[in-house]
């Protein structure tokens, strides 16, 4: 027992031995777990050189160098100062801070870091409100939040709602430079949202605008922009806006109620989904050069216009209705219940070819102002005239021709004049005929009937003739060549 005694004697002796050599020559052991809660009234220092100081208090532990608490009880750290706050995962670091007695303030008055699971963050000088779990950023504060990064002028951490307020944000995301008044990012889900007077956003060429923007987070980049209040975006010849938007950085966009205008053309429509050269519009408008056409969705490229689902509009002064509609590089193409209007006469195809003011229809019906009623498999049309192939027929009250061609000149969209060769079938008025060639000047109702003519008139039976003139509402006709000619012509 004695032996054991004179064995602890030593080992005391020997540490006090160490401690004072250590004091003597400037060193200190590590100092740990200082808990300063009531400071005496004096002063109390340390100035000798020591590894680490560290105070617990139920909000934070801090570390340091160094310690020096006044008469007041306020307590500096200084040399290395690293603020821990539990459960957050959040440090502060800092060569100089000030804790206040009985306030849970903590202020920086130099230039801190802030490291959390959301990023990186620096400020001039800040101060840790450990009641409420906020820290506030001053100054000119520089940030990084995975590949993000930028500056700011103060900004705003909510450790309990993992919450991040940036004012007067600047900052980019491998190319995608964004700005605004205030920008707000939430911890939990890897949100953010940025608000400006407006917000901007500029991604290789591509400038966006909004009161608002949801920004979306993946794989610690932004992903997509949000714009819930409305926003315009700006790419090359192309400008949409919308009531709601939201544009992906790889150029893909979606839309409600939205007015855009591509390449010359102008768009409205409630909703679009699109690319950056393709964009889907639904119950939309589309305005394009002299076409202008509604449909139930429009498909908008470079040089293409593909419309599909009750299709309406106009092209020139010509009206038309179709289930489909083709627009790409001036040449339109309708089709499925093809309906148009060209000067006053009503067109219905199965298809129209429209190139600079030619339509090309296939198995077309025409009703002219005039009463005449055409048809046939294709038909050319233009300004000055129609030409009818395949089965092509014209009727009305007084005439009905029926030939493998028929060509018809126009005067201001109404029928001029008609030839028709090898006929097989004319009628006019209560005759009928046969001929090589039919002319019929329509604004004199008059039919001119040329080569091995043969008439079958009501009244006077069967006349032939080389060439003949037919009047079809009073049946009085001419005759050259061989037969005979009636005294009831009327020139």
């Amino acid at each position: 027992m004695r032996i054991l005694r004179v064995f602890l004697y030593l080992i005391l002796v020997g540490y006090i031995a160490f401690v004072g050599i250590m004091a003597f020559s400037g060193h200190q052991p590590p100092v740990s777990g200082i808990r300063i809660p009531n400071p005496s009234a004096r002063s109390i220092q340390w100035g000798f050189q020591v590894k680490e100081i560290a105070t617990r208090e139920p909000r934070y532990m801090a570390k340091a160098r160094k310690l020096f608490v006044d008469s007041r009880g306020k307590t500096f750290l200084s040399q290395g100062v690293i603020i821990e706050i539990p459960g957050s995962r959040t440090f502060i670091y800092s060569e100089k801070c000030t804790v206040s007695p009985g306030k849970n303030r903590v202020q920086f008055p130099e230039r801190v870091r802030v490291r959390s699971e959301t990023g990186l963050f620096s400020g001039e000088k800040s101060l840790y409100l450990a009641k409420k779990g906020v820290i506030r950023l001053e100054g000119q504060v520089s940030f990084k939040i995975g590949k993000i990064s930028g500056r700011a002028e103060g900004g705003r951490m909510d450790l309990e709602k993992k919450e991040i307020f940036l004012f007067k944000p600047r900052f980019s995301s491998e190319g995608n430079l964004l700005e605004g008044k205030r920008i707000k990012v939430y911890e939990t889900d890897m949100k953010a949202v940025l608000r400006g007077k407006p917000a901007k956003m500029n991604s290789e060429g591509t400038m966006v605008f909004a009161p608002v923007m949801e920004i979306d987070i993946k794989g610690k980049r932004v992903n997509s922009i949000s714009m819930p209040s409305g926003g315009r975006i700006f790419q090359n010849r192309k400008r949409t806006v919308g009531k709601t938007l939201k544009f992906w950085v790889n150029g893909r966009i979606e839309g409600e109620r939205v007015v855009a205008r591509w390449g010359g053309r102008k768009l409205f429509a409630s909703r679009i989904t699109g690319e950056k050269e393709r964009l889907k519009a639904f119950q939309a408008f589309v305005q394009s050069g002299d076409l202008t056409l509604t449909a139930d969705t429009i498909l908008l490229r470079e040089s293409e216009i593909k419309a599909e689902g009750k299709v309406q509009g106009k092209i020139g002064n010509s009206s038309f209705q179709s289930d489909a509609l083709l627009n790409s590089g001036g040449r339109r193409v309708l089709s499925g219940n093809v309906r148009i209007i060209k000067e006053g006469n009503i067109i219905t195809c199965d298809e129209a070819e429209e190139t600079e003011g030619k339509y090309i229809l296939k198995n077309a019906t025409i009703i002219s102002p005039q009463g005449f009623k055409l048809t046939a498999s294709t038909v050319k049309y233009t300004d000055e005239k129609m030409l009818l192939e395949g089965g092509a027929t014209i009727k009305s009250e007084d005439l009905l021709v029926s030939a493998p061609k028929i060509e018809i000149q126009l005067r201001n969209g109404k029928l001029e004049k008609l030839v028709a060769r090898q006929a097989r079938k004319i009628i006019l008025g209560k005759d009928s005929a046969r001929c090589e060639v039919l002319t019929y000047y329509f604004p004199q109702g008059k039919a001119v009937l040329q080569g091995k003519v043969i008439l079958k008139s009501s009244k006077h039976g069967e006349v032939k003739g080389e060439s003949m003139v037919v009047y079809p509402k009073t049946g009085a006709f001419e005759i050259t060549g061989r037969g005979r000619t009636s005294s009831e012509i009327k020139e």
